[in-house]
């Protein structure tokens, strides 16, 4: 019979409630750590030989990650687990982190088989590694990345993993050559509402069609990272004038690292355009802002810096920020937020909600988790 030890007992016996959830954890993988996963024929056709994990991108100057996140045994930020684990849940005081695989929206290939392919091997590798090996503590949660290319290849790969007790969003790439609200995407979200799976969207600095603005390409990394509200903006409108909800009222959505002080004039707009011109759109049945506030959550990070912070404090009370906020660091990149840092500067009623509870409630997940090693090692001097 095997013995319990001293930590293990305490765990199976004490439980500590959920304060911080993070919303944007970002895993870094390579090809060549999951290659060998990837399905036949594609494995063979494309990934026999070491290959960049993109083809091109809008590159900044700024280093993307933060210095501290290289793990001291080697390999690139956030590409260690059991480094990560220690940096978010006894540095940072996460409670749960919940993974983004920048290959979600990274691998932007133009055979759409062959990115669900990809895609899946992403999946797989996640699932045997980060949410299985090195995921003992059940802190990481991860996403179900998928194509929005090949609706009925993502569909197919969020049924596959449906059900596993560590996948908790379907994950998106913000771009896209068709708004989402477009019925050629209705088979995504069936299957996610099916699977009672929120849907993630994240920026990328893909340089690809998906950049394609009514205006043209973007020249630098500044241009296309102050642009991803604008594409954010597109979809919102497109799920909610599509009737999308009406379709899947249990779907709901969550957009990262996309801002959100946008949404005040966008509702606005939006509600009153509706009053004048519903009968064009006659799947909306009430305001659009009702359906925005119902089915979208939007991460904090990368807030917009406004001074002072009251008057952005202001702006999320117009948004009704306590209840469609969820927290995120965007771990282990430069930008990353502390949680502490915004816990502080959030008005005193709204930060349980902003920094767990809506969290808990989008992904489904416990109020009260096991205590483990990472409070050990928080608790002790």
């Amino acid at each position: 019979m095997a013995v319990k030890t001293a930590g293990a007992e305490r765990a199976s016996q004490r439980e500590v409630a959920v304060r911080v959830v993070d919303a944007d954890v970002h895993p870094t993988l390579s090809v060549d750590m999951f290659s060998e996963y990837i399905p036949e024929p594609w494995r063979s056709r494309y990934y026999r030989q070491s290959l960049p994990m993109v083809g091109g991108l809008y590159g900044s100057v700024m280093s993307f990650h933060r210095e501290d996140t290289a793990p001291p045994g080697g390999g690139g930020p956030g590409s260690d687990p059991e480094f990560a684990a220690k940096q978010l849940f006894v540095d940072e005081k996460d409670d749960y982190a919940i993974l983004i695989p920048m290959s979600a929206s990274a691998n932007q290939l133009t055979n759409p088989e062959a990115e669900t392919a990809f895609l899946s091997g992403v999946n797989a590798f996640q699932a045997e590694t980060w949410l299985g090996k090195h995921n003992w503590h059940g802190r990481f949660k991860g996403s179900i990345v998928v194509s929005p290319a090949d609706p009925e290849g993502a569909a197919r790969e969020i049924e596959r993993w449906a059900g596993h007790p560590h996948f908790v969003q379907v994950g998106m790439p913000l771009g896209s050559r068709t708004p989402f609200g477009n019925p050629r995407h209705d088979p995504i979200w069936a299957a996610a509402a099916r699977a009672g799976l929120p849907v993630g969207f994240h920026f990328t600095t893909t340089a690809s069609m998906n950049w394609l603005t009514p205006a043209g390409f973007p020249s630098s990394y500044l241009e296309a990272h102050a642009l991803a509200s604008y594409q954010a903006m597109t979809h919102v409108a497109s799920f909610v004038l599509e009737g999308v909800f009406e379709k899947f009222p249990a779907l709901k959505l969550a957009w990262i690292e996309t801002g959100f002080t946008w949404l005040l004039p966008l509702m606005s707009r939006l509600d009153n355009n509706w009053r004048d011109l519903g009968h064009e759109v006659p799947l909306v049945k009430r305001a659009p802002s009702e359906y925005i506030k119902d089915h979208m959550r939007f991460s904090t990070q990368a807030l917009d810096d406004v001074a002072p912070f009251t008057d952005l404090v202001r702006v999320m009370e117009l948004v009704e920020g306590e209840r469609i906020l969820i927290f995120s660091t965007d771990y282990p990149h430069h930008d990353t937020d502390d949680p502490d840092w915004l816990e502080a500067r959030l008005p005193k009623a709204w930060r349980h909600r902003v920094m767990a509870d809506n969290a808990i409630e989008l992904y489904g997940l416990p109020r009260m988790r096991p205590w483990d090693t990472f409070d050990d090692q928080r608790a002790s001097p």
